[in-house]
């Protein structure tokens, strides 16, 4: 096991940390979290005790920033948080280093007397761009290639971090890639002993009725965790172990009245049936209980008088006001309130009480991302603000976690046949997919599919989270859809983008402004794209990805494309097929479908295309899809052809059946042998003689 007494201290002896730092987010004399418990690590790449570099990666929200603070504290080492910096770029570190602590902090870390913690990638990779992050990380080794320095370790999402490590491998740094685990059980005990008293002294009520019942407050606590765990998936460690649903817990539990405090009476109250109908019980009685407080206050100092107290700081209300903080805009008015005393002791009490809400921090952000995932869902959902909260999504990534995806997908309703199936805005997707994103650790990839055809009114709307197997191929672990959508929104794809699969005629925008960064495998085949970054990255997976899926193609009948400057392929098989990717900076891998003889053609394309690009990794490399998900009538369509390409598919063995007949495998060679085309010609749309022969004979 690599942590902090038996990993990081030895890799850290002798380490000095510098009495002041004269820049911003250049961090020293940080002071040890009290409420710190120490996950596990599971080394992913390297070797972490003698890497010069060691990468952190972790699911969104799940405390990196704590762990590389007490990182920081406990190895007397420099805090660099990059989401408080300069944007990363060349001479970021060599020149900060002088900056913050002077010239001769540059041989202090040669010779290993200054550490270096980094944290927030993911921030620096969205404010630096592609080519900036790049040059700050290649920097970085210019500080730990000597032999006496100290490693640095840096503290990001999957995907930030996944980059940084593709880049310092570049570099010849041979780093080392680790992830953090969710608690396990006895963590996420001890994590709610230490934080418990912490939620509990932000109000002075709750910290007096702490000190006189503690005990009953951590049953309370203790009981409410025991009840998520019993219900089904809610002791999965992405709930049960993951500190936001743990910190929630422990607000629900100091927001008692201590003087009626029974544990189990109050723990019984909560009788959702799914961990995530249960935070939201959660959520939902504070938000109650906030009324209920202001309510008696004003009935104590005479106010009320015969007011109807219901119609008082109501949940919609809060959350609004919550929601308000969070997103910077206008908060709701107040109710409509006649009485003038009443109403200027009830502003008074908002003014009061609103500011110190369970779901704020007290400067204007969320306590925790549990609740900042309930405010965003309500947000969207209820149509209060569903355009700020997907612009403050794009604007802050580090808001977005695993639970806001989970709330949504709680009350959707999936069909095969989307006709019947629960309606997502195109608008929606982009988050969501954001979301799961987030929440997938290493080795595991978070999927989405967004089909549809031409003459279909309706889109297909997939998510799903993939793990590698032992074999080196991916399984579907959770599954999320099919939902229906629809064209009237658009599709905004801001973040970096892996294992997405969109065919159907839609305006879609990729980019963050200053970059797209795409890893393979890939597919976009849209009406519209809209390229909104100067630079378009293509890399290479480093996950269970077999060479045939190392593809990524962007296919177009209209792109706006003029804001890109240059095109890098940094790994992997890179194809571009629209009106004016035959200049520059796109011309090296532009791609011209050739022209079907005849319409039955360019259809029977359509539906070949669809079948094989829907396959997925194996194990030892096969391509292989769910056989339901292949013969569905929306791939197969309503008519003959798809039915009887399929069977031709069979009947040659391009296709072939296993486990029963529960999956369809892919035979490439097979493949290549009839039609004359790798999967590579397929996904780029290079049409051969032989393949059209074979589909004029369906």
């Amino acid at each position: 096991m690599f942590d902090i007494e038996s990993g990081w201290r030895g890799r850290f002896d002798g380490t000095v940390l510098p009495a002041e730092a004269k820049l911003a987010g250049w961090l020293v004399g940080i002071q040890d979290d009290g409420a710190f418990v120490e996950p596990h690590l599971r080394t992913v790449q390297g070797e972490p005790s003698t890497a010069r570099v060691i990468v952190v990666a972790a699911p969104g929200a799940v405390g990196k920033s704590t762990y590389a603070r007490t990182l920081g504290c406990r190895l007397s080492s420099v805090v660099v948080d990059l989401s408080k910096t300069e944007p990363l770029g060349g001479n970021f570190f060599v020149g900060g280093i002088a900056n913050a602590f002077g010239f001769q902090a540059l041989s202090d870390a040669a010779e290993g007397r200054l550490g270096l913690i980094v944290d927030a990638l993911d921030e620096a990779q969205l404010r630096s761009g592609s080519e900036g992050f790049a040059a700050g990380l290649q920097d970085l080794g210019k500080v730990v290639r000597s032999g006496s320095a100290r490693p640095a370790v840096l503290f990001g999402r999957a995907a930030a971090a996944e980059e940084a490590w593709l880049v310092l491998e570049d570099a010849g740094l041979d780093p080392c890639l680790m992830e953090i685990d969710f608690f396990d059980d006895a963590q996420s005990l001890e994590y709610i002993s230490r934080k418990l008293p912490q939620i509990a002294g932000k109000r002075q009520a709750s910290k007096s009725a702490f000190e006189k019942h503690g005990d009953s407050f951590m049953s309370l606590a203790l009981a409410t965790r025991e009840k998520l765990t019993a219900t089904p998936e809610g002791s999965d460690r992405r709930f049960a172990g993951y500190a936001p649903v743990l910190d929630a817990i422990c607000s629900f539990a100091v927001e008692g009245e201590s003087e009626s405090l029974n544990p189990q009476a109050r723990a019984s109250q909560l009788t959702a049936d799914r961990p995530v109908a249960l935070i939201r019980e959660i959520a939902q009685s504070i938000l109650f209980r906030e009324r209920d407080k202001l309510v008696a206050q004003l009935r104590e100092d005479g106010s009320l008088g015969t007011f109807d107290s219901a119609a008082l700081y109501s949940p919609e209300e809060q959350l609004g006001r919550v929601a308000a903080s969070i997103l910077r805009i206008a908060p709701p008015g107040a109710p409509p309130i006649s009485d003038t005393r009443l109403r200027e002791a009830y502003e008074k009490m908002i003014g009061d009480f609103s500011p110190q809400h369970p779901f704020l921090d007290g400067r204007s952000g969320p306590s925790n991302a549990a609740f900042a995932a309930y405010v965003l869902y309500w947000g969207i959902k209820s149509g209060h603000a569903p355009e700020e909260v997907r612009r403050r999504l794009a604007e802050q990534p580090g808001l977005n976690s695993g639970l806001f995806f989970e709330l949504y997908m709680d009350e959707l309703k999936p069909d095969e046949d989307i006709l019947l199936a629960s309606h997502v805005p195109l608008a929606d997707v982009g988050p969501l997919y954001a979301a799961l994103a987030s929440q997938a650790a290493q080795g595991q990839a978070a999927t989405l599919d967004v089909t549809a055809d031409a003459e279909e009114a309706l889109i297909g709307i997939e998510f799903e989270v993939s793990e590698s197997d032992a074999g080196g191929g991916m399984f579907a672990r959770r599954s999320y859809g099919p939902f229906s959508s629809d064209s009237s929104s658009v599709l905004e794809i801001r973040g970096p983008l892996s294992n997405v699969r969109v065919s159907a005629p839609i305006e879609m925008i990729i980019g963050d402004g200053s970059a797209v960064n795409i890893t393979a495998p890939a597919e976009l085949d849209v009406r519209l794209v809209d390229i909104d970054g100067k630079e378009f990255r293509v890399f290479r997976s480093v996950g269970s990805v077999p060479e045939p899926l190392q593809i990524v193609s962007l296919t177009a009948e209209e792109a706006l494309s003029s804001r890109v400057e240059r095109v890098s392929v940094l790994g992997g098989k890179f194809s571009a097929s629209f009106p004016g990717a035959n200049a520059y900076p796109w011309a090296e891998y532009s791609v011209a479908p050739p022209a079907a003889a005849n319409e039955a053609i360019d259809a029977l394309r359509r539906r070949l295309r669809r079948i094989l690009t829907a396959f997925r990794s194996h194990s030892k490399g096969a391509l292989v899809r769910l056989a339901a998900k292949i013969d569905h009538a929306r791939m197969m369509k309503r008519d003959e052809l798809g039915p009887r390409l399929l069977g031709k598919l069979l009947e040659d063995g391009i296709l072939s059946t296993f486990d029963s007949g529960k999956f369809y495998v892919l035979d490439q060679d097979r493949m290549a042998e009839k039609l004359s085309m790798d999967y590579h010609a397929l996904q780029q749309q290079r049409w051969s003689p032989e393949a059209d022969a074979y589909l004029e004979a369906v």
